[in-house]
């Protein structure tokens, strides 16, 4: 028999099917979005205890050492596109991506990432573990597959500085560019999309060949991008100097 009066202290949440799992990383930018929504979510954490002698009884004592990060696992998730006929690779791929680190662009370590449905977020995290089952095919590549996805949760942003913010931070004490200094930033920045088209993804690539995208420059030579809706797509690079490189690159 359920608590009424337990019952009746709970938020009252409307049931919205439209809404779509997702990924963002720390800049606030989409990184992923779930073809279909999870069937379920398994959370969990551990207190870690120290055993110790005691005098009195028989039972050990406890000494608390810490709390675990919280993990977020995501079981049989479906990728689903035969009967679309299309592929799920690029969905794999993007995952594999959010595993790794690209230290010649800068990256030393994976993305960290925070998983949203629509009130409910996890994160910061970072994707412990990734594994799949494909079960279709169209032309050799994979139309079908169950996938299960464990995310570990980690310090705050909050307690830590974003990959934008360092950047902010070690030039805050240079003099703000000029008007013509942001132009420049920006036509190099160009050049550097143009010229790096194959690490971009194939969206943010497209953008860039159409030309369909702005670039905003920062008082302190920050390049980002976004797209013609005005949503940020991340960190292309740094003006500095009169040259522009990838550092403190986020974008995709």
């Amino acid at each position: 028999m359920v608590n009424e009066a337990l019952l009746t202290t709970l938020s009252a949440v409307e049931r919205n099917d439209s809404i779509y799992a997702y990924l963002s990383d720390e800049l606030g930018s989409t990184v992923y979005t779930f073809l279909f929504n999870p069937e379920s979510k398994a959370v969990s954490l551990r207190a870690n205890y120290k055993e110790g002698a005691a005098a009195i009884t028989s039972l050990p004592s406890q000494s608390y050492q810490y709390t675990s990060g919280q993990t977020l696992e995501l079981n049989n998730l479906i990728l689903e596109s035969w009967s679309r006929g299309k592929s799920i690779k690029p969905l794999l791929d993007s995952l594999v991506g959010l595993t790794r680190a690209e230290p010649s662009k800068g990256k030393y370590a994976p993305s960290t990432v925070t998983f949203i449905w629509g009130g409910n977020k996890f994160g910061p995290a970072v994707i412990t573990s990734l594994d799949w089952t494909e079960t279709a095919w169209l032309g050799g590549e994979p139309a079908s597959a169950k996938l299960n996805m464990k995310l570990l949760q980690v310090p705050s942003a909050r307690n830590t500085l974003t990959a934008q913010q360092r950047i902010e931070a070690a030039t805050a004490t240079e003099q703000s560019l000029t008007a013509r200094q942001k132009l420049e930033a920006t036509n190099k920045a160009k050049v550097f999309l143009q010229s790096n088209l194959k690490t971009l993804s194939t969206s943010t690539g497209q953008l860039v060949r159409s030309g369909n995208y702005k670039l905003t420059v920062s008082d302190t030579g920050i390049v980002t991008m976004t797209d013609p809706k005005g949503k940020a797509l991340g960190v292309v690079g740094t003006y500095r100097n009169g040259k522009f490189t990838n550092t403190g690159r986020t974008l995709k």
